[in-house]
């Protein structure tokens, strides 16, 4: 059914311009198929006989809309402003640490302890920031920045691909393989959308930023995955997906200070 509304065949009108054509020189016959309506089976550079309309596309930004619309008003009902499960050691324990009073070495010595094999220091920065701002912590904000930086890893995805036509199509394949209770424990526990969201942000980021092959992207890359590596354990997946990258493009340069990173990255991780 998705295909087929994504594919949305019809003959094409003449005259009609489409969202790819925007910025481009494309006439109304030679996308028509020389006034026929239909390019020749299998001629050079023919299209398929359907065209891309408006239409099309704000029916499938309203499919893609029911998924998440479904999703957030499960999260806005389930949202609690209490501590639970894993939070109680996380979160409270690292408050009254707080509020008792630490030293700088003793912060940055909780703040990136190990926890179930994972070193949340992002997250426990987070936290301090909020404790430092607010005298606490509220759990309905914690799950709201959660659920956005997912939202932003989406969001990312998205724009990634070049075309009009593909965005839309990913928009809605993404909305209904991901918005969907049987992720139900990171949507709706803020202790988790915390973690496993934040985490695919930074090192969706970092892949994205590694494929624009520029310096400055090369540092922001970086900076995204040590992140990555500190919100969990495997956040350090970025850095071999990250060199193979920078191998397949022959960035040789880039990728020996990569991989110098990567090393010292999970040098401090594994102490």
């Amino acid at each position: 059914m998705f295909y087929a509304l994504v594919q949305w065949p019809q003959r094409a009108t003449p005259g009609l311009r489409l969202p790819t054509d925007i910025g481009h020189d494309v006439s109304a016959s030679a996308r028509d198929g020389g006034g026929s309506g239909h390019c020749p089976p299998g001629a050079p550079g023919s299209r398929p006989g359907f065209a891309w309309s408006r239409a099309a596309a704000w029916l499938l930004a309203l499919l893609a809309a029911l998924p998440f619309a479904y999703i957030a008003a499960r999260v806005f009902d389930a949202s609690r402003n209490i501590a639970f499960w894993d939070e109680f050691e996380s979160v409270l324990d690292f408050m009254l640490r707080l509020d008792t009073g630490m030293s700088w070495s003793d912060f940055l010595r909780h703040a990136v302890s190990i926890n179930s094999e994972h070193r949340t220091v992002t997250s426990r920065l987070l936290f301090a920031l909020s404790y430092g701002l607010t005298g606490g912590v509220n759990f309905h904000v914690i799950g709201a920045i959660g659920n956005l930086c997912f939202l932003g890893f989406c969001a990312l995805l998205v724009c990634s691909v070049r075309s009009f036509e593909r965005r839309v199509r990913l928009a809605v394949l993404l909305a209904f393989g991901l918005f969907h209770l049987e992720l139900y424990e990171p949507f709706l526990w803020s202790g988790a959308s915390i973690d496993h969201f934040q985490i695919l942000l930074l090192g969706g980021g970092a892949l994205a930023a590694l494929a624009r092959n520029t310096r400055v992207a090369l540092l922001g890359a970086g900076l995204l995955a040590v992140l990555a590596s500190f919100t969990l354990a495997h956040g350090a997946m970025v850095w071999p997906v990250g060199a193979v990258m920078l191998g397949h493009v022959r960035r040789w340069r880039a990728l020996a200070g990569w991989c110098g990173l990567a090393v010292l990255t999970l040098a401090v991780f594994l102490q």
